[in-house]
């Protein structure tokens, strides 16, 4: 990977970096005749601001592996569950993944968190769920 061979190095890291979004965004940029090719580039045009992150900072991965690894579970368990039977369902899964994703990626302990908001919640049915749950964890949020 860039990140290995350029380990320590951040001059030829950027340099091979910024080279290699260059290729991708000449390809991304030409003509092309046939649709799904040019749905591809049309993923690269419009999220052009939110896929060069990598090429400013060697910490960032350029892939989403960690990403996909981390929903592979979920969706072998929908496979062989036959999903959620309902949009409804499907949403609730959806949401509830997603915070318990991000909370053991921000905290030591995500039941214990997750179970203390809840509890919570329990008490006080207007309570702002999403401070219980993340106020005070390093969270990133994309600025526009």
């Amino acid at each position: 990977s860039l990140r290995t061979t350029c380990a320590g190095d951040p001059v030829t890291y950027f340099v091979r970096a910024a080279r290699i979004r260059r290729e991708i965004e000449a390809i991304a940029l030409a003509p092309a005749r046939h649709p799904s090719v040019q749905g591809i580039q049309n993923i690269f045009r419009e999220n052009a601001r939110r896929l060069w992150h990598w090429t400013e900072d060697p910490r960032v991965p350029a892939e989403n592996n960690a990403a996909e690894r981390a929903i592979r579970p979920l969706a072998i368990a929908r496979k062989v569950s036959h999903g959620s039977q309902s949009a409804r369902g499907r949403e609730t899964r959806s949401v509830l993944m997603s915070i318990l994703h991000t909370l053991d990626a921000c905290c030591t302990d995500p039941e214990e968190r997750l179970a203390k908001a809840l509890d919570h919640y329990a008490q006080d049915r207007n309570a702002n769920m999403f401070a219980r749950l993340f106020g005070g964890l390093p969270l990133y949020v994309p600025t526009q």
